[in-house]
């Protein structure tokens, strides 16, 4: 399965991927940030649910504070 995160082509051997897989295999290496799913904003209670499909798209910002 090909997906890309942050606009990069990134190939997984699995068929079947969910949100949270991708970010366990370290996509990302913070506990702070969001997630958006082919420019859907998608909320952290449905990263376990929500299963990839190949081509999707997956963009991740990190929460930062500053002022």
């Amino acid at each position: 399965m090909v997906v890309y995160i942050n606009e990069k082509e990134t190939k997984y051997s699995e068929e079947k991927l969910t949100i949270q897989d991708v970010i366990d295999k370290g996509a990302y290496n913070t506990h702070y940030f969001i997630v958006y799913l082919n420019g859907e904003y998608l909320p952290r209670l449905r990263h376990r649910k929500t299963v990839l499909t190949e081509g999707d798209r997956i963009t991740i910002y990190p929460l930062v504070s500053g002022g």
